[in-house]
């Protein structure tokens, strides 16, 4: 008996060393295998720009016509309009977009004063489609490309948050850079306790992306000292100092903006109010005017000054004169 557990023991002992050294000498034999043999690197070959762009195009959900999206965004349906505005809204990374998640969750409201145009804004592109329209009566428009036959895609989606614009008085088309090539320009206003300034943000399409290139000031108030007390000076004041840009193109030899400002005193006559008329329930709307839409009269000319944006092709934006 005791010479049968001796050896068992010694068998069982020489069959766990001999199994240990063997799985020990074939992860010694890989390694040393892996450290002679060379890396090889795998060869990428580079997609040509234009089909990559393209393909990406493609990967992007496209829609028939940009007549088939107005008629998404004004279905009487309430689902369809929640799926589509949640589609074109939700973009990461956007800046330039206000949208109101949760209240198209509740209650997706009909796209109102729906505008359809056709525009050049590239030469690689027959033409694009931009679809003005007021969401919940903030200007909004989407603009779309045109891929293949009955495929469209949505290059891009602008809007504000502002009411007081109107869908003609927020987004133009203006040829800056080449004659029949042309860019959207946005109005943008921003305020404070001292000062109200409008002013066109220029977005030009590169690369099948929508690119702030620029910025023109339009319009600009500043408070009086006495009224710089006030967070309500610009509702309430009445005299002002106004600047105020016109703007003439140029195209040769280099496309160029030139900018005549005008600054002066001037007392605000116009109404603070205006009508908006609406497609949904076929009435007219009282909405606040935009300040720099308001009348007014010229009390004193201060000065006059001008100034240059030239179009420079490597930075692919305008830059100061």
């Amino acid at each position: 008996m005791k010479l049968w557990r001796l050896l068992y023991s010694r068998l069982l002992a020489f069959s766990l060393s001999f199994s240990f050294g063997l799985v020990l000498v074939i992860l010694i034999a890989n390694l040393l295998t892996s450290l002679s043999t060379p890396t090889s690197v795998p060869v990428i070959k580079k997609m040509p720009r234009e089909q990559e762009a393209k393909e990406q195009q493609m990967a992007i959900k496209t829609y028939p016509s940009p007549e088939y999206v107005i008629s998404l965004i004004t279905h009487n349906e309430p689902a369809i309009r929640r799926a589509i505005y949640k589609e074109i809204f939700l973009r990461p990374n956007k800046d330039s977009i206000y949208y109101d998640y949760l209240r198209d969750l509740d209650f997706p409201e009909r796209a109102d004063n729906v505008k359809l145009d056709y525009v050049k804004l590239d030469k690689e592109h027959s033409r694009a489609a931009i679809i003005k329209f007021l969401h919940l009566a903030n200007p909004t428009i989407i603009v779309m490309q045109k891929v293949e036959e009955n495929q469209w895609i949505v290059l891009d989606i602008l809007s504000t948050r502002e009411k007081f614009y109107s869908d003609e008085d927020w987004a133009y088309t203006v040829s800056l850079v080449e004659p029949g090539i042309y860019e959207i320009l946005i109005n943008q206003a921003t305020s404070d306790t001292t000062s109200y300034e409008s002013q066109f943000i220029i977005f030009k399409l590169i690369n099948n992306k929508l690119v702030k290139v620029g910025v023109l000031l339009q319009t600009k108030f500043i408070a009086t000292p006495s009224q710089k007390l006030d967070k309500d000076w610009l509702n309430k004041a009445e005299i002002l100092e106004r600047y105020q840009s016109h703007l003439q193109i140029a195209y040769s030899p280099k496309p160029t903006l030139k900018i005549d400002t005008y600054k002066s005193i001037v007392k605000l006559t116009g109404l603070k109010e205006t009508k908006r008329w609406s497609d949904i329930d076929l009435c007219w709307h009282i909405s606040e005017l935009a300040p720099h839409n308001r009348r007014y009269e010229t009390l004193n000319f201060i000065s006059y000054s001008q100034s240059f944006l030239v179009w420079d092709s490597q930075l692919q934006r305008f830059v100061t004169k």
